[in-house]
């Protein structure tokens, strides 16, 4: 992908992201991420998506689990803002 502003050319070359102003790059990134979170699944585990917004299954084993698929498939996980706790009150965006 790139753009050609005041003659020059500039190209999108960051790799293993997409560009989240193009339109299209939340349906393609849901897409992508439609196998995984069906493989979770039969795993047994209960999950659910948004974008790039998940709700897991919460046990310590579990947790684990699911963050180690998501980083061997290279998906990095931001543990900033994630939370890895237990909770019965918590905001999620269906």
């Amino acid at each position: 992908m790139g753009i050609q502003w005041s003659g020059q050319f500039y190209k999108w070359t960051v790799h293993a992201v997409l560009p989240f102003g193009l339109s299209a790059s939340s349906y393609f990134f849901c897409k992508m991420v439609r196998p995984i979170v069906a493989y979770l699944r039969q795993q047994g585990l209960k999950t659910g998506s948004y974008v790039d917004d998940y709700l897991l299954s919460t046990t310590a084993d579990v947790i684990d689990m699911q963050i180690a698929t998501f980083n061997a498939l290279g998906i990095l996980i931001n543990l900033e803002t994630s939370q890895l706790n237990p909770s019965t009150n918590i905001e999620f965006i269906w």
